[in-house]
């Protein structure tokens, strides 16, 4: 009977230790995100502002990293994040990147960071979130959409036959060549100016350099034609840069088919 007893004390011991040990089996969160204050996925902002990203983030039981990864949206790449989903696919001006991680402990956290936005740079761009709780556990990712505009850039236009759609893509058939004229203006004067067919891996299949003329203040391109290799997609670029050093592109998605 004595044998019976402890057994019994043995096995309740067991199970009790067990629910003392429970395992942790929830995910860290993103509670909050705002830019300048707001509460939003997408801001738009102007060169050489200041972009004030406020964070705040818990777990049940303790927080470990915090990842802050900041890329060009230029590609049409999509995030499966909550917040913004992704999809840009025009080409950015100039390089603005970062991929920050910070040690972080506790289980609430919240933080300001100031993130200056470059005064050479325009288009869209993306900041990833995501945090890691002490046993390795990772939050759902959380995109932001920051586009910034740029006063100081080259302003280009251009037409193209065929022309392009709203969302600035060009459907071409096979074998027809595609037709491009525009203007580009600067007033502190142009230094370069050119137009290219590229592919979606950003190699050049023809350029051609327009010399500028006079003071540069403005410059029109008379209708240039470029032929393409084949099925696929393409990118018709115009690229504008001032005597500054200022550099705009201007670009248009082709599809062959």
């Amino acid at each position: 009977m004595k044998k019976i007893f402890w057994t019994l004390v043995v096995v309740i011991s067991m199970f009790s230790c067990r629910d003392q040990e429970q395992v942790d089996v929830k995910t860290p969160v993103i509670e909050s995100v705002e830019m300048d204050g707001i509460a939003a996925s997408t801001v738009v902002k102007q060169a050489g502002e200041t972009l004030v990203l406020d964070v705040h983030l818990t777990d049940n039981t303790a927080l470990n990293q915090l990842q802050i990864d900041l890329h060009p949206a230029d590609d049409g790449h999509v995030h499966d994040a909550d917040g913004h989903a992704g999809g840009e696919g025009r080409l950015t001006n100039g390089y603005w990147a970062m991929n920050e991680i910070i040690n972080i402990s506790g289980t609430s956290f919240h933080q300001q960071w100031q993130l200056q936005i470059p005064d050479s740079i325009a288009g869209n761009w993306h900041i990833l979130l995501s945090v890691m709780d002490e046993i390795g556990l990772v939050s759902k990712t959380y995109c932001l959409l920051v586009t910034v505009e740029n006063a100081n850039l080259p302003t280009i236009s251009a037409n193209t036959f065929p022309a392009y759609d709203a969302t600035g893509t060009i459907y071409l058939s096979n074998g027809v060549p595609l037709e491009i004229d525009g203007l580009a203006e600067d007033p502190d004067g142009l230094s370069k100016l050119w137009v290219r067919m590229s592919n979606y891996a950003g190699v050049s299949a023809d350029t051609l350099d327009i010399p500028i003329i006079g003071d540069g203040h403005t410059m029109a391109f008379g209708t240039a034609s470029f032929n393409t290799t084949g099925n696929g997609n393409y990118r018709i670029i115009v690229e504008a840069q001032d005597s500054l050093g200022y550099k705009a592109i201007w670009d248009a998605k082709v599809i062959v088919q």
